[in-house]
């Protein structure tokens, strides 16, 4: 049968009010794409039967009638193969053919064939669609194909192949199986079993294992072929070529929905030369949970990016938090991106933290849709330090949806957004592991470390995603713990910083090669010391050394002094910087707020706040403006300044000190009464800004007298 027509597959497939049609499906095994092309021209699928057709729709001597002519593609490959296409794209299928191990041979064209604008076109598609529908089966034939693709095992691992071997012809026939290893290692292969009879169309599953090898060389790749030869026919054959590969150091975890962002994923570690993994998460599934990877996956890989994207249905099921948490206790290291992930989180965990993100995360708290729009980087932290700012671009139906995080104690913030507020945050920690038998019992200790963004890098340009992607990775290898500090008592020029070094190697394995090299600013001349390093570096073992640097010219305030240092391994093709930062700046961090007395107030009681800056930074301050605004339930009695100015207006108070020099103290004395009973505590706030640095904020607490009750209560003559 030879069927052509426009809205044939569009109609037919139930896209409109009629229900869909059986034989579309089943029998010319068709399934509708959209419903025009935008392409006019059509030309033969490469190795088809009409392979060298060049068609034209439109036009010409035809019907001139083709407005919608249909995408269709083929819903099942071992009965039907494509035919003919829309321009050059594979994809835009514009006709197919059914008839291998049918009992019916069939030519679908998903366009007009009138429509086609030459007369000797039309009728040579005639032609060739009779010839092709009249030929008789082949008597033999053979088919190999595999069943998956390239296939990951862990060092050590027996891998197994699974292919199908098909019987095409019309008659029986046997088939002799060998296997040729094409390198480039020739890991060891089983021989699949030979011969093999099949009757006509029949197929059979055929195995063969894999040794991966115990040496530990990531992201190789070794090859091989199996090739089948019809016995009643010899010279048919089919070769089919298999691959087995290492893992590679890092996993990337595909989890979005809604929006793809695979491409900007890929590219932010190619961009990079980091070698991946790739792991594509369903975005449909049966059951209960996702096929995101299991534990046994997990565990062949270093490191694991893991990104949600705009995904708030179902970023991670508690199974996967799980799951995580026993990847990283078994010193795994985690990138983690998602802007709604908290948010489902305490859903998932009845309104409360659940130890994957307090624990590992380093999450303590959350503001729900705080709405970042941009990624600063924090200094001091090995991920954030002098990165962006970073705009955040929103695709058009992307919600911004992102949240500002309150870290743990132990966590780090790497970035923070437009009004200061963590985005992004660092964490790392130890687990033990002890294993009671063989006696004594045996511990090891394990380190994990994770980067968690609740905003999506796919909303960085691409040069900001891989260079932020960059130094994450380098957080998250086995280099990560590395430091590189800076010590100086002056930032004056011709002041000399002493930079000390330490390369520490705390993951799985020993490194043959980790490298260093420290690179100068223009206003930095290097002086002595140790500025390049390659050598081994054993698990758990550190190597430090020092150098100097001089400051060669006048640096002017708010001038952060940065020596960036290069450090890489090979085994991972790992490469990143950490950069040491001396800010010419004042420092008021170590300033603080007391209050006398601080616990036993009662109404009317006078409280009295000391406010003392401190400079700790390298330079003197300009300007140092200090806010402070009283609770509600104190009322200010007055304030005096050892320097500068006070301004005050109800409860609220404005004090400048011109300026302070390094090292240099001045306080501020506030009066006030408490006009209100009450419980608890009653918190006093204050900011210290110095124009250069984010604000310091101080804070002073004084409880309320806690009146005690005794029980029971017995009152005389009480009437019940």
């Amino acid at each position: 049968m030879l069927l052509s027509g426009q809205d044939v597959a569009y109609y037919d497939s139930g896209n409109s009010l009629s229900p869909p049609a059986d034989y579309l499906d089943s029998y010319l095994m068709v399934d509708f794409v959209a419903d025009t092309s935008t392409e006019n021209t059509v030309n033969g699928v490469a190795g088809q039967p009409f392979a060298g057709l060049a068609l034209s729709l439109n036009g010409g001597d035809g019907a001139n009638n083709q407005i919608s002519p249909d995408v269709v593609t083929v819903n099942n490959s071992d009965f039907a193969g494509d035919l003919l296409q829309y321009g050059t794209a594979a994809e835009n299928l514009a006709g197919l053919h059914v008839g291998l191990c049918r009992p019916y041979r069939a030519v679908f064209l998903a366009f007009g064939l009138e429509g086609i604008n030459s007369r000797s076109d039309r009728s040579q598609v005639m032609a060739q669609s009779i010839a092709w529908l009249m030929q008789t089966p082949p008597a033999h034939g053979v088919e190999l194909t595999a069943t998956e693709g390239t296939q990951i095992g862990n060092f050590g691992d027996t891998v197994a192949h699974t292919f199908r071997l098909r019987n095409t012809g019309a008659a029986a026939d046997t088939f002799s199986l060998a296997r040729a290893g094409l390198g480039p290692y020739n890991w060891p292969t089983s021989a699949p079993s030979s011969p093999v009879g099949l009757a006509s169309c029949a197929s059979r599953q055929i195995a063969v294992t894999v040794q991966v090898p115990v040496t530990k060389s990531w992201h190789i790749t070794d090859s091989f072929t199996i090739s089948a030869q019809s016995t009643a026919a010899p010279t048919l054959t089919d070769v089919i070529t298999r691959y087995t590969k290492t893992p590679a150091p890092v996993l990337l975890v595909d989890d979005d929905r809604w929006y793809s962002f695979a491409t900007e994923f890929k590219q932010a570690l190619s961009d990079n030369g980091i070698p991946y993994d790739y792991w594509l998460v369903p975005k449909a599934f049966t059951g209960s949970e996702p096929p995101s990877p299991p534990a046994s996956t997990l565990a062949m890989y270093p490191m694991t990016v893991w990104y949600t994207a705009y995904d708030w249905y179902q970023p991670l099921t508690v199974a996967e938090e799980e799951r995580l948490i026993d990847y990283l206790n078994n010193s795994g290291r985690l990138f983690f991106s998602s802007q709604d992930f908290l948010y489902r989180h305490k859903l998932n965990h009845s309104g409360n933290y659940g130890p994957f993100a307090q624990d590992y995360l380093g999450v303590l708290a959350h503001t729900e849709d705080f709405t970042t729009t941009v990624a600063s980087g924090e200094l001091d932290n090995p991920v954030g330090t002098l990165l962006g700012p970073y705009p955040l671009t929103f695709p058009a139906g992307y919600q911004n949806f992102t949240d500002a995080l309150t870290p743990t104690t132990s966590a780090g913030v790497a970035s923070r957004g437009q009004a200061d507020q963590p985005n992004g945050l660092t964490n790392a920690g130890i687990t033990r592991i002890v294993y009671p038998a063989p006696t004594p019992p045996t511990i090891f200790t394990e380190t994990w470390r994770t980067n968690f963004l609740a905003y999506g890098p796919e909303l960085l340009g691409r040069s900001e995603r891989a260079r932020l992607m960059q130094r994450s990775v380098g957080w998250l290898s086995w280099l990560g713990a590395s430091t590189v500090t800076a010590e100086a008592n002056s930032v004056s020029s011709g002041s000399w910083i002493t930079f000390t070094a330490a390369i520490t190697n705390d993951g799985w394995d020993d490194l043959t090669t980790a490298t260093f090299t420290a690179t100068f600013p223009a206003y930095l001349t290097p002086g002595s010391g140790t500025f390049n390093w390659s050598g081994p570096l054993a698990v758990n073992q550190s190597t430090t050394f020092t150098y100097t640097a001089q400051i060669n010219q006048p640096l002017p305030a708010g001038t952060v002094i940065s020596q960036t240092s290069w450090l890489a391994y090979p085994a991972h093709n790992i490469r990143f910087d950490r950069v040491a930062a001396v800010p010419v700046t004042p420092n008021f961090s170590e300033s603080s707020l007391g209050v006398t007395p601080a616990a036993g107030i009662q109404q009317s009681d006078t409280l009295t706040y000391t406010l003392v800056l401190r400079n700790r930074g390298m330079v003197g301050s300009g300007a140092v403006t200090t806010t402070n605004t009283l609770p509600n339930s104190l009322q200010l009695l007055g304030a005096s300044a050892q320097a500068g100015t006070v301004i005050s207006s109800g409860n609220a108070l404005t004090w400048t000190a011109a300026s302070l020099g390094v090292g240099a103290e001045t306080t501020l004395t506030v009066r006030a009464v408490v006009s209100a009973t009450g419980v608890g505590t009653i918190r006093n706030v204050a900011q210290v800004d110095d124009g250069f640095n984010r604000a310091v904020v101080l804070s002073a607490d004084a409880s309320f007298k806690v009146w005690p009750w005794y029980l029971p209560v017995i009152v005389k003559n009480a009437t019940p």
